[in-house]
């Protein structure tokens, strides 16, 4: 079983709660204010000169933490800056990545993956209106500086999702000076940002076990991409990958049996991993048990536009209501769009099961179709739902696979075909 591997991708999510409504042992730790200078003399302990040379949990020293965030924060303002169509814009000399840090093994793109989470959080809102008021001409290290600092202002302080925004921050900033081809301006925000980063914030990464365990492991719940790939398979850039576990499916079968009458041989769960390896996730706890899962495939209709199909989807009892079936169901429509050009997802659910449809209609905007009689083995009816991906995509700034397509209605392009194999009247 060498052959296969799995995905992770981290999503934060509250703690659950246990049967008796008491709290679980699961936690996020919480989050104290970044020492004050005064503080720092009355607790000598945590002072900048002792973090940097001070190893700690484990593996993790103090000068590799400050290495890996100017990494971090270097890489991915150039990352926004490609992605905004300005990175050709910065001198040549500019344009390279930070020199990746020693013994690095994260993929450069993982911090991206996090940050589209607050990509549009009211903290992310919050830091692009302060750098829209920026006359970045006459911008200052001092005033920098305090602009960063209003980011973490107390009783929060420094947090996961902050230093995501901070870094959004620093990016809004670097797109307005090289748009306005401030370059020398562009180059100071670079070193700014970066020592910023070194001294005001992998203190705090720091006591947390580094920038592993704060960027993947603070959340309680992580999703898990459930795909069967085989080694010769180019790794997507977004993920990061681990080593396959053969009784993840035993596992993702055994949620079937104790949520769902519909239940299926392990041969199922096999066919959709290695038809459709993309597509069917699973949600698990720290402990690495599984408590949800999305069985999901392509339908192949070649007489109507590319759509995807939900054979399944679960979540144990014990974790319902925290959102986590609604991460499921929009992380594998994203994937449907990015990967398939997926119009549309459709799905059967019984006519009884007020809980799904809920779900369904009101938080993932499904719509019912039809009412298919005597679908389910006991006899009981169906409703056939479907939701439009089209609009869910231009909601979340998706980028499908085939964009010259994506947005056009079958009819469109059916009329598309007849006017281009009809010829043009001539007078």
């Amino acid at each position: 079983m060498q052959i296969y591997q799995q995905i992770y991708l981290r999503q934060c999510i509250p703690p659950p709660k246990a049967a008796n409504s008491r709290p679980i042992t699961f936690r996020i730790m919480t989050v104290p204010e970044f020492p004050t200078a005064a503080r720092r003399r009355r607790e000598p302990e945590p002072s900048h000169s002792s973090w940097r040379t001070r190893p700690r949990h484990g593996e993790v020293f103090a000068d590799e933490v400050a290495q890996e965030g100017e990494f971090l924060v270097s890489n991915f303002v150039l990352s926004e800056l490609r992605s905004r169509d300005l990175a050709q814009l910065c001198p040549r000399d500019e344009q390279a990545a930070a020199r990746r840090p020693a013994g690095w093994a994260r993929d450069d793109n993982d911090l991206r993956v996090i940050a589209m989470q607050y990509a549009e959080s009211r903290e992310r809102r919050h830091a692009r209106a302060i750098a829209e008021g920026v006359a970045i001409e006459s911008l200052t290290p001092t005033r920098f500086q305090s602009m960063c600092d209003e980011l973490f202002a107390p009783p929060a302080g420094i947090t996961r999702e902050r230093i995501i925004v901070l870094f959004f921050f620093m990016a809004d900033l670097a797109a307005l000076a090289v748009g306005q081809r401030f370059y020398t301006i562009y180059s100071s925000l670079m070193n700014w940002s970066a020592n910023y980063v070194r001294y005001r914030v992998c203190g705090w990464v720091y006591e947390r076990g580094g920038w592993d365990r704060v960027l993947n492991r603070s959340s309680n719940l992580v999703l898990k991409w459930c795909g069967i790939v085989t080694l010769c398979l180019v790794s997507a850039a977004a993920w990061v990958f681990m080593i396959f576990q053969p009784n993840d499916l035993i596992n993702m079968q055994h949620c079937n049996l104790l949520c769902l009458p519909e239940n299926y041989q392990m041969k199922y769960y096999f066919y959709h991993g290695l038809s459709w390896p993309q597509l069917s996730f699973v949600a698990e706890d720290e402990a690495g048990r599984i408590v949800g899962y999305v069985l999901a495939k392509m339908d192949e209709d070649s007489d109507d536009d590319p759509h995807g199909h939900i054979t399944s989807l679960a979540v144990k009892r014990s974790h319902r209501r925290l959102g986590l079936a609604q991460k499921l169901m929009d992380q594998t429509a994203r994937v449907m769009i990015e990967s398939f050009n997926a119009k549309y997802v459709s799905l059967h659910v019984r006519r009884t099961n007020r809980a799904a449809l809920s779900l369904y209609s009101n938080m993932l905007k499904f719509t019912i179709l039809e009412v298919e009689p005597k679908y389910y083995a006991d006899g009981e009816d169906a409703f056939a739902m479907k939701r439009d991906l089209v609009s869910f995509a231009q909601q979340h700034n998706i980028v499908p696979a085939e964009p010259s397509t994506f947005f056009l209605m079958k009819g469109d392009d059916k009329r598309k075909n007849k006017d281009e194999a009809t010829p043009a009247a001539v007078d």
